[in-house]
């Protein structure tokens, strides 16, 4: 019996009481068979919205979740130019309507194209060259490398005239300056040399006669192998020979630099041997450097013949499959750096990649744009979607394919549906409350739809139908033990029951110990 009952009953007594010492009998007898009737009514039936007995029924059985959010556009891309640059051209504004592909604006690419059309002429010339190397060589190229061998050849020749030439003349110089300069110097020269002029050093005299006797003996050897002068091991002689006479010179002219005026030899006769001797030395130089200078011209002769001998050889020959591969590389090499040159100035074009509309743009021509700087926004016309944030508490019940109930401020009244397309795997702080980002993809094509309207969802994250029913009030727990009150005819006996899922309504799904139709007592 329920407290209201209890209640219903005292009143009732307390009425029949108080008729029974008024003496109106018959009018308690009346009311209390009314109220006795219908106390048994409410006992076993519901009535005036008060349950005593609950019947055990098929239903459904829910869960949702709610959230709140904004429609944003299914497909919404934000573009900034890859390299910076001054701003050449925009050709889109806020609201322009766009197709995939299309130019919205343009920074100064003048350098990188120049270099672009340096670099299509190298390719031209690499991709001609090995052309040139599968065709192979041609006749008119070989008769052509053969001119090139008989020119080197003669080029060779007249180095050799101009060495055999040089080498005669760096005699000449050296038996000038010995038998015409120094000779002024020595009594006898050619057979006892004796210095004629008073020194000092003992010991310098003496070096001095022995080494003029010494290139006595060199001038004549030298003179007589004039003819065979012309490889490298001579030249080095011939230069052996001018170090000689250039030491001879130097030695002689430190003995004359010392000499001082005196009675038998005046100021003037000493400039004058001065002058001699410096003139010598001046020859002997000149003749060492045109020796050296001839003789590389032989090697730089001898090394351009080998060259283009070797030319005619490997033209003959023909292209070897290396030399193709090799010219290969180099076209390969002159097409990456194409590539590249055009990469950089791509770079410096925003496309729209999506068809849709144009939603920002943060530049104008003439400015400035720094790379990766958002300054386009693009969205697209069809298709929305609405993004929300659920608890990290709630987020477990949602899944991917989970139904949406969907209602607009902007429509009141109006329902809309949708599905859990995407949770995001990573959490993301709000007011320092770790949530989840949840997209809900939107069912209907409602032209009414934009982006940015407020949108209420409830998203459905468990639905069970058909099943067995009882509100959770009905059941009991005592002991670890489920538990309903059932009435079997007049009698009430507690069975064990064993529940499934539990519905946001209060309605709990019965998996065991009642049937459908059995009546249960209502605790309250």
């Amino acid at each position: 019996m329920s407290a209201f009952s209890f209640y219903l009953n005292r009143v009732t007594i307390a009425k029949l009481m108080k008729a029974f010492f008024t003496q109106k009998t018959s009018i308690v007898f009346i009311i209390f068979v009314l109220i006795g009737g219908a106390g048994g009514y409410w006992y076993t039936h519901r009535g005036g919205g008060l349950v005593q007995t609950i019947r055990v029924e098929r239903g459904t059985v829910a869960q949702s979740v709610s959230v709140s959010g904004a429609t944003e556009s299914l497909h919404r891309v934000d573009l900034a130019f890859e390299r910076g640059g001054k701003v050449e051209r925009v050709s889109a504004d806020i609201g322009t309507q766009v197709v995939a592909g299309q130019t919205l604006a343009v920074v100064s690419s003048g350098e990188l194209r120049a270099n672009l059309l340096d670099d299509e002429s190298l390719l031209q010339a690499e991709e001609a060259k090995l052309a040139q190397l599968q065709r192979g060589t041609r006749p008119e190229e070989i008769t052509i490398q053969e001119v090139k061998v008989e020119n080197a050849k003669t080029a060779r020749q007249d180095a050799h005239r101009n060495l055999a030439n040089q080498i005669e003349d760096a005699y000449t110089k050296s038996d000038d300056a010995i038998h015409a300069q120094g000779d002024q110097f020595f009594s006898n020269p050619r057979i006892r040399p004796q210095l004629n002029l008073v020194i000092s050093s003992t010991q310098l005299k003496i070096d001095l006669e022995t080494r003029r006797e010494n290139l006595e003996l060199l001038l004549t050897s030298w003179h007589e192998n004039l003819p065979a002068l012309e490889d490298g091991e001579e030249v080095m002689k011939v230069a052996s020979n001018l170090d000689e006479v250039r030491t001879f010179l130097d030695q002689l002219s430190r003995v004359i630099n010392a000499l001082t005026p005196t009675a038998s030899l005046t100021q003037v006769t000493i400039d004058t041997y001065r002058a001699s001797l410096s003139a010598a030395r001046v020859s002997i130089n000149t003749a060492v450097t045109n020796l050296s200078n001839g003789y590389e011209k032989i090697r730089s002769a001898q090394s351009a013949l080998t060259l283009v001998q070797n030319e005619l050889l490997l033209a003959k020959a023909g292209s070897t499959p290396e030399e193709i591969t090799a010219q290969e590389a180099r076209v390969g090499q002159a097409k990456a750096r194409i590539a590249s040159i055009q990469a950089q100035i791509a770079k410096g074009t925003i496309r729209s990649p999506i068809a849709g509309v144009v939603t920002k743009r943060d530049i104008e021509p003439g400015e400035v744009a720094a790379a990766n700087a958002i300054v386009f926004s693009v969205i697209s016309e069809t298709g929305l979607q609405i993004k929300v944030f659920v608890p990290e508490v709630e987020v477990g019940d949602v899944s991917l394919g989970n139904r949406v109930a969907i209602t607009f401020d902007a429509f009141p009244g109006e329902k809309f549906s949708g599905t859990v397309e995407y949770i995001d795997p990573a959490e993301t702080l709000r007011d320092g409350v770790v949530n989840f980002k949840v997209t809900v993809s939107i069912d209907q094509k409602d032209a009414r739809l934009k982006s940015g309207l407020t949108a209420n969802l409830k998203i459905l994250t468990l639905l069970k139908e058909n099943v067995l029913t009882l509100p959770q009030f009905a059941i009991l727990e005592k002991d670890g033990r489920m538990f309903a009150r059932k009435l079997e005819g007049n009698t009430v006996r507690e069975v064990s029951i064993t529940i499934g899922a539990k519905g946001e309504d209060g309605r709990v799904e019965i998996l065991s110990g009642v049937k459908e139709g059995d009546m249960v007592l209502n605790p309250l």
